[in-house]
């Protein structure tokens, strides 16, 4: 949840899209590279959406500008493994800390690591 009026949702369609819950209808959609997102997470301080994909790509997006139909990457992380285990090496969790700085970020073939930005 966004807020009381709208809630993010990601899929395998590779979409990012938001939701008035009021009436039940998509304001606004945004399809990322055609790589399928397999989870997502909204910060702490609901200003961040988190997602991942089944490339191992964590990518990191301004809420404000998903209302404005305008997303835009703020940061990105995708993990140093070996080249064999990279493929299929994709996200299984993602889960904010309380200050909405730093991400853990759990991985199918590779070690889970903690992404910090800012």
């Amino acid at each position: 949840w966004v807020s009381k009026e709208f809630v993010i949702s990601t899929s395998l369609d590779s979409s990012i899209r938001l939701w008035d819950v009021r009436y039940g209808k998509q304001t606004s959609i945004i399809v990322m590279d055609g790589i399928p997102i397999l989870n997502a997470e909204i910060s702490p301080d609901k200003k961040h959406i988190v997602v991942g994909t089944t490339e191992g790509i964590v990518s990191i997006f301004n809420i404000d500008l998903l209302l404005d139909d305008q997303l835009k990457v703020v940061a990105e992380y995708q993990p140093e493994v070996p080249d064999a285990d990279l493929e299929n090496n994709y996200i299984t969790s993602l889960k904010w800390n309380s200050d909405s700085q730093s991400i853990v970020v759990t991985y199918s073939h590779s070690e889970s690591v903690v992404v910090a930005w800012d």
